[in-house]
């Protein structure tokens, strides 16, 4: 462990969240590359290199406790990254990117685990992650006390397909992200 994330500040509780919720995904990773509306040739592709994937999944088990150890090395890194800015995110396109590379192989983790296509988004007061290709922003954790706020994205209208000038305000919109004024 680098001298910088020792000197780190304390445990910061979103950064366990979100190093728990990807332990959570490296047990059964989903390898998604293709919408659900996809046809012919582009969900078959997407649903051989799902199964590709899954056999090399299948090679390489998680062994036990190897969740844990990936959550103690991930954490403090996470925490860090929090005390340096409001918000950070760690995602996969079809390799993870370098703190959960370097959490999983101090935890003795395939990267095949690594589930395709996945991104999450912390702050210190929640944890929100996207699942697989075009998968939905969910809440994963949020500080006690800490409500969604309102939508902040300008209002659209379905039928015309059109921006209007006033905000949404809606209290609960499809992304946290997008409420929170970060996509």
């Amino acid at each position: 462990m680098s001298a910088e994330v020792q000197n780190a500040s304390k445990e910061q509780p979103a950064a366990r969240a979100l190093a728990e919720w990807w332990a959570e995904q490296l047990g059964a990773p989903v390898h998604k590359v293709v919408g659900d509306t996809a046809t012919g040739e582009d969900r078959f592709r997407g649903d051989f290199a799902f199964l590709v994937m899954q056999g090399e999944v299948a090679k390489h088990p998680m062994g036990d406790g190897a969740g844990e150890r990936f959550v103690e090395a991930l954490t403090p890194v996470v925490s860090q990254m929090l005390d340096r800015g409001d918000w950070i995110s760690l995602g996969v396109d079809y390799g993870p990117d370098l703190a959960l590379a370097d959490a999983a192989e101090k935890a003795g983790i395939h990267l095949s685990r690594f589930p395709w296509k996945t991104n999450s988004w912390a702050t210190p007061n929640y944890v929100s992650a996207s699942l697989g290709y075009r998968g939905p922003d969910r809440l994963v954790w949020k500080a006690p006390g800490w409500d969604i706020p309102p939508c902040g994205s300008m209002g659209y209208d379905e039928a015309t397909h059109l921006f209007s000038a006033e905000l949404c305000g809606l209290p609960r919109c499809s992304s946290v992200m997008q409420r929170c004024g970060r996509r």
